[in-house]
């Protein structure tokens, strides 16, 4: 007996139209790339690339005739230096190119969206690189950015570009405390502003942590045992009025070598059951409760 029983034949099927293509495209991408590494001194590289790229896109779609064709190269320049023999700084510029699949309001495809990338850091090493650590600033602008703008006439989706800039920090330390314990602890500070100051990402969180621990029993090598998980701050999709407030995924696992060949792995993922949704983007769905699984490995 079905669970929920019905009339199969309750609501007839409808006379469907007849069918017609959406789009019938030819799309082609061809890239080309290359770097070379300069040593100034005995401290500082440059690093110097290119990305050149042709992009085609020809056929029809319910906008009319499609017939776009473009090229661009983008540069890349960075820079090392070794302040000492554990400290390294960095800065680098790159170039932003990156066609667009959405739909303006007449069914046109949007032009590429191009911009330009910077970032510097400093990456150090402690205790005989028992210890690694690295702090990174960045800052992105880019134009014409597809943000979803409403449904036109038709009934279908459309978007817009707009001009949009993210900036912000990273900060990483990861090593071995000790011969038996591993650590990983990574913080993400990101703003993304359009140019009238709004921040159209908000589904992006704007702070975000993750981290992972290890450990080896001393008494059983064989045998390891972790955690690990991520904190986000809180989120939102303004257009749909969707709010997540801040939450925290903590995993476990533990892991047996049983032999050198043979390994076997037990998972236990979002142990504290944390109700949260994937995405606010788009389409978002709720995460998977508390699961686990078990995992073994031969290696021949």
């Amino acid at each position: 007996t079905p669970a929920f029983p019905f009339a199969s034949d309750a609501t007839p099927e409808p006379v469907w139209g007849e069918q017609s293509t959406y789009a019938d495209l030819d799309v082609t991408l061809t890239r080309l790339f290359g770097s070379t590494k300069l040593n100034m001194t005995n401290d500082l590289f440059v690093i110097a690339g290119f990305n050149a790229v042709e992009y085609s896109r020809k056929g029809y779609n319910s906008g009319g005739a499609v017939d776009n064709e473009e090229s661009e190269i983008s540069p890349y320049l960075a820079a090392t230096y070794s302040i000492t023999d554990d400290i390294n700084a960095y800065v680098s510029y790159s170039d932003i190119y990156q066609p667009q699949e959405q739909y303006d309001y007449d069914g046109h495809f949007l032009d590429p969206s191009k911009g330009v990338n910077y970032e510097a850091g400093v990456k150090t090493q402690w205790f005989d690189d028992n210890l690694l650590a690295s702090f990174a600033i960045f800052r992105a602008e880019q134009d014409n950015i597809a943000v979803f703008a409403g449904i036109n006439d038709l009934g279908k989706y459309y978007y817009k570009g707009t001009t949009m800039e993210s900036s912000g920090f990273e900060l990483e330390v990861a090593g071995h405390l000790t011969d038996n314990l591993n650590v990983t602890f990574a913080y993400t500070n990101l703003d993304i502003e359009d140019d009238l100051g709004e921040n159209t990402s908000s589904w992006e969180p704007k702070n975000l942590v993750k981290f992972s621990i290890d450990y080896t029993l001393p008494q059983f090598p064989d045998l390891t045992m972790g955690l690990g998980g991520k904190w986000q701050s809180k989120t939102e999709n303004a257009a749909a009025t969707v709010k997540q407030d801040s939450y925290v995924l903590v995993n476990a696992f533990a892991r047996w070598y049983v032999s050198d060949n043979l390994a076997i792995q037990a998972n236990i993922d979002n142990i504290t059951d944390e109700k949260y949704i994937t995405s606010l983007k788009n389409i978002g769905y709720y995460g998977a409760p508390v699961n686990g699984s078990v995992n073994v490995t031969y290696r021949f």
